[in-house]
């Protein structure tokens, strides 16, 4: 058998010399860094157990009845478990998760943050508004930002994790997760506005300028949610800095050409943009 993919089930499967068992599955991932499995059988059973190991881990571990078999198993891999397996046989996996930021130089620099297998996006409440003509019960919504978004992060790219809070909302796994209001992790983080980031006459986001922006703006302390949760996402985001060498932002135009809308830099260049509409 392989475990490939982890969430709450159960799976009923012939192994070995064809004996029926049941295997439990038990956790919150990828909210949580915990997975436990749980095996009914009727009869003493040898066959393999296999457990993907995700790329993103390090220093994972697992147990078999509370005993610890494997430590630091190699990301990015499969671990296998090759015995004889009675009933109420339990393996635990733990996969213990770091902040860690990724940073993209084809996006001038912009950093995403992630949270063991979560990336995160700026959290942003939502204004829904009705769109279009039709009637209900068809009615098209589009959703437009109701609390500031042109945030820039402050980091310490030699230190990335401190400067996060990690919150958890365990009722949330069980209720919607998928939601900014019920997620159940949340990162607290340190951020200053970048006022010359707006939107356009049509909610399109400017493009990011290279990162870090010179920002001299008010601390305030932002939250990130999954990515999965938000509707309105910015998972990419600029860094900020005091520093003097750090890049002013100029404010683009807007303009209508072809039935499009263009936000440019400089006359002639059309930059990619992100609409705030669901």
């Amino acid at each position: 058998m392989c475990a490939s993919l982890y969430a709450p089930t159960t799976v009923r499967a012939l192994v070995g010399n064809g004996s029926t068992i049941s295997v439990n599955e038990t956790t919150a991932y990828p909210f949580s860094d915990t997975i436990q499995l749980s095996l009914t059988t009727t009869n003493s059973v040898s066959f393999p157990l296999y457990l993907r190991i995700p790329q993103w881990t390090s220093n994972s571990w697992l147990q078999i009845n509370g005993q610890t078999v494997a430590s630091n198993c190699p990301a990015h891999s499969f671990e296998c478990l090759q015995r004889a397996w009675t009933n109420g046989d339990q393996v635990i996996l733990h996969f213990p998760r770091q902040i860690t930021l990724r940073t993209w130089a084809a996006n001038n620099n912009c950093v995403s943050v992630n949270y063991g297998p979560l990336t995160f996006s700026l959290q942003i409440q939502e204004n829904w508004q009705p769109y279009g003509n039709n009637p209900a019960p068809w009615t098209e919504y589009g959703a437009y930002p109701a609390t500031a978004w042109n945030y820039g992060l402050i980091v310490d790219t030699n230190n990335p994790a401190a400067a996060f809070t990690v919150l958890t909302n365990a009722w949330g796994v069980w209720t919607n997760p998928f939601s900014v209001s019920t997620a159940p992790i949340s990162l607290q983080a340190q951020a200053r506005k970048i006022p010359a980031w707006t939107l356009d006459s049509l909610f399109a986001v400017g493009p990011v300028q290279p990162s870090p922006v010179y920002s001299t703006q008010a601390v305030e302390t932002v939250t990130l949610v999954p990515m999965g949760a938000a509707r309105l996402r910015i998972s990419a985001l600029p860094t900020v800095s005091t520093s003097p060498a750090a890049t002013r932002w100029s404010a683009p135009y807007s303009y209508i050409w072809a039935h499009e809308a263009c936000d440019c830099l400089n006359p002639g260049r059309v930059n990619a943009f992100r609409k705030f509409r669901a």
